[in-house]
């Protein structure tokens, strides 16, 4: 995708800075008048783009929904699949989640899902895009990462990986952002939930090395 062009004697704008205007002009309006208030003329105009570039990276209000949750979890991926070195599977597989439990139970993306869970007509018209850019995805690299790490033998999974990944994103996201929902728990980082990564960590390690006791 090329930058966006500017008028006459001024440089284009690369496609990577365009997009975060989008995503950050679609979350504050999504902030502050909910989704009727999030209109492709109205982020285009927060962004300060045009239309026909809106267009370009979204063809609709569905598809700003999967750009702004692409935008959370996206950069974790890169991170997760070349982490520091020497560092083991158990240590990777908690930074992972970690770092995936930060960018989805945080104020603005549970935000986001109360939306969903509220309105029938948004689930309709946006969950499939929410669903295909957030979880799906997070399952996705979650499995390919813990199928490689089960074929050499750093871990020795209990079922299949589609399957592990599903549960332990269950344990880890699903019923945190369940107690989120219903008040039980603050977002986080108000919330600590490392005790719960670890003990699905360990799950999946069978008590190898690099996972702590989880306390209380």
């Amino acid at each position: 995708m090329e930058s966006e062009q500017r008028g006459r004697g001024r440089p284009s704008v690369p496609d990577a800075v365009v997009r975060r205007n989008i995503v950050e002009a679609a979350q504050r309006l999504l902030s502050s008048g909910g989704a009727a208030a999030m209109t492709m003329e109205r982020v285009a105009t927060e962004a300060g783009i045009a239309k026909k570039t809106l267009y370009r990276f979204a063809s609709d209000r569905a598809a700003l929904i999967g750009l702004l949750v692409g935008s959370w979890i996206e950069p974790i991926f890169p991170g997760f699949e070349a982490g520091p070195d020497g560092e083991d599977a158990t240590a990777a597989l908690t930074r992972f989640l970690g770092d995936i439990a930060g960018a989805v139970l945080g104020p603005d993306a549970v935000g986001l899902y109360r939306m969903l869970a509220s309105d029938a007509d948004l689930r309709e018209r946006f969950l499939p895009a929410y669903n295909e850019n957030g979880i799906k995805r997070s399952r996705a690299e979650l499995a390919h990462w813990l199928t490689r790490k089960d074929e050499t033998g750093e871990l020795r999974l209990p079922v299949a990986a589609d399957r592990a990944a599903d549960l332990i994103l269950s344990a880890v996201i699903a019923e945190p952002l369940r107690q989120i929902v219903l008040g039980e728990i603050e977002p986080l980082p108000s919330s600590d939930i490392a005790p719960r990564i670890a003990d699905a960590v360990r799950l999946v390690t069978h008590g190898r090395t690099g996972v702590p006791a989880a306390k209380g």
